[in-house]
């Protein structure tokens, strides 16, 4: 600052105006800085909690539906923060990916309550993020040989479904 000043009073205003620029792009280049941090930070705090937020869903859950039903819509809202600001969430990420997975398994075992409670539990017994993944891609598998051995299926119904199925739109990109 006292270079600045100094070219002032001499008149020098050159010198002034490169020593302006610099300030300005050293602040610009701080400030940039500081709203990677922030937008880390966010980042890390949204991953940690989002994880105790699945728990406390998954263990307050009564079916496989209720389950569905709530990560539809945590993964709509969240799916569109991270599209909207553009931020890198590990966790949103994970948890689109274990709602894929257990809508594709739904079909599979709609109707046969004894198969849903079993991912549930499964589900209720995790301890995070891969956990889960694990257990349904597993399960994915199994519900796959059951149904091509003739088992799982037992009375699709009629109507339009499970309410997550309807509510869910898709094409959400990451």
């Amino acid at each position: 600052m006292s270079q600045l000043r100094g070219a002032i009073v001499s008149g020098n205003y050159s010198e002034a105006a490169a020593l302006l620029s610099e300030y300005k792009s050293l602040i610009s280049n701080v400030t940039s800085q500081y709203y990677e941090e922030q937008k880390i930070g966010f980042a890390n705090r949204v991953d940690h909690e989002l994880e105790h937020y699945l728990m406390q869903i998954i263990s307050g859950s009564m079916t496989l539906n209720d389950t569905l039903n709530q990560l539809a819509m945590l993964d709509h809202e969240l799916g569109t923060l991270t599209n909207i600001t553009g931020l890198n969430i590990t966790s949103v990420k994970e948890l689109h990916e274990l709602y894929k997975e257990l809508k594709a398994i739904y079909p599979l075992i709609q109707g046969n309550e004894t198969a849903q409670a079993q991912i549930l539990q499964l589900l209720k017994h995790g301890k995070g993020f891969n956990d889960w993944l694990n257990m349904t891609q597993q399960f994915n598998q199994e519900a796959m040989g059951w149904q091509s051995h003739g088992h799982g299926q037992a009375g699709q119904g009629t109507g339009q479904g499970p309410e997550w199925k309807r509510r869910r739109p898709e094409g959400t990109a990451w």
